[in-house]
């Protein structure tokens, strides 16, 4: 096996190393470190949908607002 590599496939990034010699406390820092980064970068996403939503629900009822409440006093 190399010493370390790296690929992408399929929307996968792929991490081989030889892991002899690392103390496994290390090991879990690394990858802990890593699914951190993920989760931070999934949040970022999540944000930006919520942030995105709302500002069509606020353009929605700018839109509509005059419309429901005519049909509301009715």
């Amino acid at each position: 096996m190399k010493a370390f590599s790296i690929e992408l496939r399929n929307q996968e990034l792929i991490i081989n190393m030889d892991t002899s010699g690392i103390p496994k406390d290390k090991i879990r820092k690394l990858i802990q470190q890593i699914r951190l980064e993920f989760l931070a970068q999934k949040a970022a996403i999540n944000e930006n949908l919520d942030s995105l939503a709302e500002e069509i629900n606020e353009h929605w009822w700018i839109q509509n607002k005059d419309e429901i409440l005519k049909n509301l006093k009715k």
